[in-house]
């Protein structure tokens, strides 16, 4: 068929050369809808590369004869040797994939990041309209949700604006007495932590997670990491659990983490 189109097309004939067949993660057949293969476009919705796709699929196939696995497109083309493709086809290991969507997205400047949640991950209206709601909040949360996926759509398993993290926008409600660790005997124990931390952060860096840590940190093993992690980890979120409260500190930034200790100091003493 291709070589009638040229015939009628009066051009001349190019030399074909045909890559194996794509197989299903046993190897065993092609690759088929019954193996899981999606519409390419959905890869791209999920929040897949065009980087790391083309990547994966040139390696699938063809062998650059190094244990290089990640390739710029740039590299692709100056390795790229006809005489290196394989005459055995290559399974569709889609967990390969998102490993190379992680390597390539690690590639990324931090502003290509911002963009990559921004273009990938919609936020609801009633998000933005929070009265908590903040751009500089909101990429303090990209920085943290960065480390846990491999590509976009894993972010929807974090929950983000309903679930795991919704105490970075929203109002947190709470009963007083969660903020006592199981060796309070009163809610009173828990005052003199909280006030002690809100000093220890109000001269914290709160650029990474890091720094907030090494604030407190030398605090909590002196005084009991429950004791002082968890009433923390409660002021700041109102939840039992939840990301580390290092991590929720530096989501919140500075000004609003002071404001819910202090919010939490005052409900005790009411």
């Amino acid at each position: 068929k291709f070589l009638s189109l040229y015939d009628a097309l009066e051009l001349q004939w190019p030399t074909f050369v045909t890559l194996p067949p794509i197989m299903g993660p046993d190897g065993k057949k092609k690759l088929s809808k019954r193996d899981g293969a999606k519409d390419l476009l959905d890869y791209r919705n999920d929040g897949y590369l065009s980087e790391a796709m083309a990547n994966f699929l040139a390696l699938i196939g063809w062998n650059p004869g190094t244990d290089q696995e990640i390739f710029t497109i740039e590299e692709l083309i100056a390795n790229f040797s006809i005489k290196k493709i394989q005459r055995s086809g290559g399974a569709f290991n889609e967990e390969k994939l998102r490993w190379v969507n992680k390597k390539h997205l690690e590639q990324l400047s931090n502003r290509e990041r911002e963009q990559y949640f921004e273009k990938n991950l919609t936020i609801p209206d009633h998000v933005q309209q929070q009265p908590q709601f903040s751009k500089e909040r909101l990429k303090r949360l990209y920085v943290v949700i960065f480390e846990r996926i491999q590509v976009a759509k894993d972010a929807s398993y974090f929950q983000l604006w309903e679930g795991e993290y919704n105490w970075a926008f929203g109002a947190i409600d709470y009963n007083t007495e969660l903020l006592k660790w199981k060796n309070d005997t009163t809610i009173e124990d828990v005052l003199p932590r909280l006030k002690e931390l809100r000093n220890l952060l109000n001269d914290a860096d709160f650029s990474n997670v890091e720094n907030v840590k090494d604030c407190i940190w030398r605090y909590a093993e002196k005084v009991g990491k429950g004791e002082v992690l968890w009433p923390l980890r409660v002021a700041l979120t109102g939840r039992e659990r939840s990301p580390d409260p290092f991590t929720c500190a530096y989501v919140l930034g500075k000004e609003e983490t002071l404001s819910r200790i202090e919010a939490a100091c005052a409900k005790i003493k009411q």
